[in-house]
């Protein structure tokens, strides 16, 4: 209980650090926080802020995708098991199995390298939350190239986007932030989200180009703040996307149930 309440919270803003050098800066403000609550705390923190531990923040591996923990071993795996049989014959494995294994590898990849045609309607509705408000809840910055669009965290909805918020954002991303409060750092530095957006890369590739710095997006290259971004500068329409839904599911009518 002690440790829910007073270092998890923590932990967890350090793993959804956009940058290494934010980690190591809040990392810094967290351990002086918590030698002043216990020695004890901070301890069981600081092997996990400095030295060869300190690689398990979001986004260390610097490519989308590739996560500080075994979630995609594990997706992997999956598909190994559903789709070889289990007593299949070394032929059968090397004919069959293998390159089916890579095909569907490829398929979906493709699938969701174009974020673009891949729209759940739960995460075109939550972009649209973001969206009632005009343009209120993002900013753009950039030129013709590259796009970065500024949007607000769930949690900050509501909250203008300011040149100022941006700028503060910033500069916690390369960690110079000269504030010296936790609150504060967590209040510049985690209450945006930034999507860059490659403007000259016909397909969008999310290895090399488009990508938001949130934890959906690397965990499944598709989130709120990406489609708000797209809607932002024109690549779709959310609200035309969700009508869109809406109809196909009307069409389809509503699911039979059973006895």
């Amino acid at each position: 209980d002690n440790f829910k309440i007073q270092i998890l919270p923590y932990v967890q803003r350090l793993h959804t650090c956009r940058t290494k050098q934010q980690f190591e800066a809040y990392g810094k403000l967290v351990l002086r926080y918590l030698k002043g609550k216990s020695e004890s705390y901070a301890a069981k923190v600081e092997i996990f802020i400095t030295g060869v531990f300190s690689s398990w923040f979001l986004t260390c591996s610097g490519v989308v995708g590739v996560l500080p923990n075994n979630n995609p071993i594990e997706v992997y795996h999956r598909i190994l098991h559903t789709r070889i049989p289990k007593k299949a014959s070394h032929e059968y494995f090397m004919e069959k199995s293998v390159p089916d294994v890579f095909c569907l590898d490829v398929h979906e990849r493709l699938g969701i390298s174009r974020a673009l045609e891949f729209r759940p309607v739960a995460i075109l509705m939550r972009a649209a939350e973001f969206l009632q408000d005009g343009k209120k809840n993002y900013c753009l910055v950039g030129g013709e190239d590259i796009v970065n669009v500024y949007v607000n965290t769930h949690s900050n909805l509501g909250s203008r986007v300011t040149k100022e918020r941006i700028r503060d954002y910033e500069v916690s991303l390369g960690g110079n932030s000269s504030t010296k409060s936790l609150k504060r750092f967590e209040e510049k530095g985690f209450g945006l989200h930034k999507v860059r957006l490659c403007m000259d890369i016909r397909e969008h590739d999310l290895r090399i180009g488009d990508r938001c710095d949130c934890k959906r997006f690397w965990h499944c290259l598709c989130c709120p703040h990406y489609y708000v971004a797209a809607h932002a500068v024109g690549m779709l329409d959310v609200f035309k996307e969700l009508g869109a839904s809406h109809e196909e599911n009307a069409k389809r009518g509503p699911k039979a149930t059973g006895n």
